[in-house]
């Protein structure tokens, strides 16, 4: 696991609530081997915590072991205490998604940046990837 990288000024708050998170990612897994599609190495971390919002970066390695190509969304929940995600817009739609194609047989590394406001951050308890094949 990387170490949390929270910069100067940060409140009480906003690191008890990275502290959370962190504590909570060692019970986030990946999905049996030989499903069609595999979630691997899931990471999410805090970059940098200030009462404008919180910015943070996230990956995972994304297999497909299926015998075609695959187009799909990677999402990045961020979870409350009742396991609700709240990085979502109005429509209720992830904000932090990313769409990709991954060939047969092959893995590819997810990474992406994200923003939450301060507020809902603190709100952050754990994370889950999931993905939604698009046809």
């Amino acid at each position: 696991m990387r170490p949390t990288r929270i910069g100067p000024g940060v409140s009480h708050v906003a690191l008890a609530f990275a502290v959370l998170l962190l504590g909570s990612a060692a019970s986030t897994h990946a999905l049996a081997q030989n499903e069609p599609i595999e979630l691997r190495n899931q990471y999410m971390d805090w970059l940098d915590v200030v009462e404008q919002g919180a910015t943070f970066e996230w990956s995972v390695d994304v297999t497909n072991n299926t015998d075609a190509p695959v187009r799909m969304q990677v999402i990045l929940d961020l979870l409350d205490d009742d396991d609700q995600p709240i990085n979502r817009d109005e429509q209720n739609n992830p904000n932090d998604l990313v769409t990709i194609t991954v060939q047969p047989h092959t893995t590819v590394a997810v990474e992406q940046q994200g923003v939450i406001a301060y507020d809902r951050a603190a709100e952050v308890v754990t994370y889950r990837h999931r993905h939604r094949v698009i046809q």
